[in-house]
């Protein structure tokens, strides 16, 4: 019973997508909580369903969750009782495109390049995800329906004027771990 955790002061949820949506609301009001999945990301509840394929349960939480990139939201982070983590792919492309976003530097389109190694497939084991399986073996993935390209698109919104056009395609690499974002304007 997560109401019972009075005694500690913060929660970190390191769970499946799906999980934190139900366990999250049950802790006391004085935990902070900081979820790592993707679960409390996106603001649009519609968005959230058709690119993680399930239902938000919990969007009365919603508003509350504070989008947790220390490069941009740092003052926000430290104040929040709730922190939603941001994706692997949206960090990487978000430290490279918010500076630019928050100048107003960022003029037409932008295409993000990105790649992982194996450790940035999740931990669901696939045949495609299995780092022995895809040793030798480079290819695209989720070609422009990855989920973080919502997440990006929402706190370059945030960051400053972002009306562009984003193409985002990501790869993976046979290579173990590591996440490289190569960003074109």
């Amino acid at each position: 019973d997560l109401a019972s955790l009075t005694d500690i002061d913060v929660a970190f949820f390191a769970l499946p997508h799906g999980q934190a949506l139900s366990l999250i609301p049950q802790l006391p009001k004085g935990v902070k909580a900081i979820d790592l999945s993707g679960d409390f990301r996106l603001r649009d509840q519609e968005v959230f369903e058709k690119h993680y394929k399930q239902k938000h349960t919990a969007m009365q939480l919603q508003s509350e969750f504070v989008y947790g990139l220390t490069e941009t939201n740092r003052a926000r982070i430290s104040a929040a009782r709730l922190v939603a983590n941001p994706g692997c792919f949206a960090t990487a492309t978000l430290l490279g495109l918010a500076p630019l976003v928050a100048r107003g530097m960022l003029n037409g389109r932008v295409i993000v390049d990105a790649k992982t190694g194996s450790s940035g497939s999740g931990a669901k084991a696939a045949a495609n995800t299995h780092h022995p399986q895809r040793m030798n073996s480079f290819y695209a993935y989720k070609p422009f329906t990855h989920q973080h390209v919502p997440e990006i698109a929402q706190h370059l919104r945030e960051v400053g004027n972002f009306e562009n056009d984003l193409i985002f395609m990501t790869h993976s690499l046979p290579v173990s771990r590591g996440i490289f974002a190569s960003c074109y304007m």
